[in-house]
């Protein structure tokens, strides 16, 4: 059995994670993925002193094997309640249970089926001018973001809408990156890091509202230095399995119109247009000659060419009737609602990755 088949049933520990997949299956499939998983079947109560016994198993062979760890969890009710709450050694954790469980216990479930598609009716909600985005075209983008909120709409109440609201990176920041919302796969180790690393990053450098159509490369010391210094601050000090898809999913949280959110869809989308940005940019500033790929500088170039229709987009957004509609013209930046439209373009899966 592949990841795939099940990731939707794994979460990370401090997300309280759910299955109803057999635990045999979703150790299989972690071990396919490179963690050390370790099934642990519980007994009808743990107290203090197990869940210390089992946080030191799992730091202990992090230690000797230099693995991520993940706990597949089955077993009695009372002790699921107490790993959710307690465990914190394991960089992923998945809980097996009945769903009767799952409602006593007030956890969310990641494993249910499918929704149906949307009918047609609710998002034929008229039109917006053609936008070119990474080189292809959407006619309708505001069909294509309609259809966004209509089938993500978890994603836009707990990842969108939480962007520019924190002066700090929390546990709840990091948490809106992680599935079923943003597949960060942030452990809990990394989250740690981002924490700590966050109180001492240059935030003044760059406003909260700054957009990413102002930081033009080509101007020293203006704006997109400012992010570039921002940027470097986490990715100089990265651990080795925190890269630029991690990164960029949290910093988009705290500076939402200026981050782009540089997840495999996005970079491999900008690909030809960021190389092509670096070659001419590179003519410009030799400080920036070393850089094969300027992703920033080809979404801000479609952030540009797209600024009437964005402005359009969001204008004809509330009359579409569509949930979050409302919400999402007046709080999310132009670039996400362009991250959402190269969604489209791409001929995005269901998720995001």
């Amino acid at each position: 059995m592949e990841l795939e088949d099940v990731e939707a049933e794994v979460l990370a520990a401090s997300e309280a994670g759910y299955a109803q997949t057999p635990p045999e299956h979703v150790v299989r499939a972690l071990q396919d993925e490179g963690y050390r998983a370790t099934p642990a079947t519980v007994g009808d109560s743990l107290g203090e002193h197990d869940v210390a016994v089992i946080d030191a198993a799992g730091r202990v062979a992090r230690w000797v094997k230099e693995q991520p760890q993940a706990l597949v969890v089955s077993g009695a009710e009372a002790a699921l309640k107490a790993m959710r709450s307690q465990t914190r050694a394991f960089d992923l954790i998945a809980f097996c249970a009945e769903a009767a469980v799952l409602e006593r216990l007030g956890l969310e479930p990641v494993d249910v089926p499918p929704s149906e598609e949307p009918d047609d009716e609710l998002i034929d909600v008229g039109g917006t001018p053609p936008m070119t985005v990474a080189g292809q075209t959407v006619e309708n983008p505001l069909r294509a973001v309609a259809s966004y909120l209509v089938e993500h709409p978890g994603t836009v109440m707990n990842y969108d809408l939480v962007a520019g609201t924190h002066d700090e990176v929390t546990s709840e920041v990091i948490r809106a990156t992680r599935r079923p919302w943003m597949s960060s796969r942030i452990s809990a180790d990394e989250e740690a890091w981002f924490i700590e690393r966050a109180r001492s990053a240059p935030w003044e450098l760059v406003e909260v509202d700054a957009q990413l159509r102002d930081a033009d490369p080509a101007t020293a010391d203006g704006l997109y230095d400012r992010a570039s210094e921002l940027w470097g601050h986490f990715s100089s000090a990265a651990p080795k399995r925190v890269g630029v898809a991690k990164i960029s999913k949290v910093l988009h949280l705290m500076r939402p119109g200026l981050f782009p959110i540089l997840d495999s869809r996005l970079t491999s989308a900008y690909d030809e247009a960021a190389k092509e940005a670096a070659r001419e940019l590179a003519l410009v500033r030799r400080e920036l000659s070393g850089f094969k790929r300027l992703q920033w500088e080809a979404v801000r170039r479609d952030l540009i060419a797209n600024e009437t229709a964005l402005t359009a987009l969001r204008e004809a957004l509330p009359a579409t009737g569509v949930p979050l509609a409302s919400d999402i013209a007046e709080r999310v930046s132009d670039v996400r609602l362009l991250d959402m439209i190269a969604w489209a373009a791409a001929g995005a899966p269901d998720e995001e990755e």
